[in-house]
């Protein structure tokens, strides 16, 4: 139980939920054994145990109440790692990054890789180069040992916190002198010192799996694109997202050679799950639409835009799609919230043909209307645009539609004591008066000096009188 606990304890650090049924029955296991002891007039043979308990319990039920409990439970020696491995784990869990670091400083002796390793996560989790710079001083001022697969977060932070963290890390002790060969050589990459690319070469076969994406990427930044390609390859999981893949994919999105195998791996990870990243889901998107893979485009700009609802950019690629593929039905709605989300003409010109061709006339045309007035200044070709819509079959009628009678919000040409006036008449305003009606009538009113005549000469709508602005401004 103490060998898998200790795994379980380190495996929970990365894989959420990791041992969740294993813990569910080493809890009712303990729980039975407290139950059983408290009974009896013996001593505790195992303190330990009311701290696995404790932990157990709280990895089944995640009742944030019991991880106090858990810090301050009795343990035995050989459970002290585990013990602050979980501890910390639950706190950065539930947010508690600076409560998790702290703790981890307190261990006192006896640190280990693995308290290492957890202390540099952190550090990259928190973006916090100087506990990176700290944890690794004290790696070498103890002279503690890294294992090999605890290289990986040493890297990356030298990677990122390269400058703060300086040389020093050259010192560290690897549990494998050859590893210790590559790790150095991919830590002079990243600090920016001449890299014995030979050196990789010769040993890159005996390389574990955590450094071969880094000698990967070294490949590729000194032009040996293709050879960094086929190391990662002989240890990439696409069906997963990590370090390897994440490298795999920098490589092939390098060259539009490699378009077709970056496409599938990016298609396996959606598949696999992986649908919280944007960047590999717009790239995704791109690489379908130059394909013209339809169903693709759907699904990856539907998932884009149930993460982002208000980018309007990809609302107009989920329209598109929805269109190529005749599904139009949710169309309208879409188009509601268009309105609101579209901020530039690329992603307004899209809605725009979408609707069109869906043969939603009216939502097409007012879709147009409402971007360019929401405009301070609307590019000549959006209005360019909307000024052909006022020749095209399908929306001319919309445009140009003339009324018998005057409603609210009507643009009316009229006469105003015999002068030629144009206004948008809206309930409440001056001119309300018009409103109910028809053309050739006249409106008489009435001054202290005399009256006002009005006479009703044309109807039009909202759209036209855009129409004549445009016109204005040509």
């Amino acid at each position: 139980m103490t060998r898998y606990f200790r795994e379980w304890s380190e495996n929970i650090i990365f894989i959420k939920d990791f041992g969740e049924e294993e813990c569910k029955e080493l809890h009712k296991i303990t729980s039975a054994y407290i139950g059983f002891i408290s009974k009896t007039e013996l001593p505790d043979l195992s303190p330990g145990i009311f701290f696995i308990n404790k932990i157990c319990e709280y990895r089944s039920t995640k009742n944030i109440k019991l991880i106090d409990e858990i810090k301050t439970a009795p343990y035995q020696p050989n459970l002290k790692l585990i013990h602050h491995l979980s501890y910390a784990a639950i706190q950065r869990e539930v947010g508690n990054y600076d409560t998790a670091k702290q703790f981890l400083n307190e261990y006192g002796e006896g640190v280990d890789s693995a308290i290492i390793n957890f202390q540099l996560l952190l550090a990259l989790e928190t973006s916090d180069p100087d506990y990176a710079d700290s944890t690794i001083q004290v790696a070498v001022d103890k002279s503690i040992m890294i294992l090999d697969q605890h290289l990986n977060f040493i890297i990356s932070c030298v990677q990122y916190y390269g400058s703060s963290i300086g040389d020093k890390v050259y010192k560290i002790k690897v549990e494998n002198k050859s590893q210790e060969a590559i790790f150095i050589e991919i830590c002079k990459h990243f600090l920016g010192d001449k890299v014995n690319i030979e050196l990789l070469q010769a040993q890159e076969d005996a390389a574990i799996i955590t450094l071969k994406p880094f000698i990967a990427l070294i490949y590729h930044k000194n032009g040996l694109t293709p050879k960094g390609l086929e190391l990662i390859r002989s240890c990439v999981d696409e069906s997963t997202l990590d370090l390897r893949t994440y490298v795999y994919i920098d490589l092939l999105s390098s060259d539009n050679a490699y378009n077709v195998e970056l496409y599938k791996c990016l298609n396996k990870l959606r598949r696999a799950g992986y649908i919280n990243n944007p960047s590999l889901l717009s790239m995704e998107y791109r690489l379908a639409s130059k394909i013209n893979d339809y169903p693709v485009m759907k699904e990856t700009s539907r998932i884009l835009y149930e993460q982002n609802p208000e980018n309007g950019n990809i609302l107009s690629c989920y329209m598109l799609a929805l269109s190529e593929l005749g599904e139009t039905s949710e169309l309208p709605e879409l188009c509601v919230k268009a309105k609101k989300y579209v901020k530039d003409d690329v992603s307004a010109n899209n809605v725009h043909t979408v609707l069109l061709r869906a043969k939603l006339y009216n939502e097409a045309v007012d879709f147009l209307y409402t971007y360019i007035k929401q405009q301070a200044h609307p590019s000549e070709m959006i209005c360019m645009t909307f000024h052909q819509s006022s020749f095209i079959q399908s929306t001319e009628p919309i445009i140009n539609k003339e009324y018998d009678e005057v409603f609210d919000g009507a643009f009316v040409y009229y006469s105003f004591n015999g002068e030629s006036r144009t206004d948008i008449i809206q309930a409440g305003n001056r001119l309300d008066c018009m409103i109910g009606k028809k053309v050739n009538e006249e409106i008489e009113l009435s001054k202290p000096l005399g009256k006002d005549v009005i006479i009703i000469q044309k109807i039009h709508n909202k759209y036209y009188k855009l129409i004549a602005d445009i016109y204005q401004d040509i």
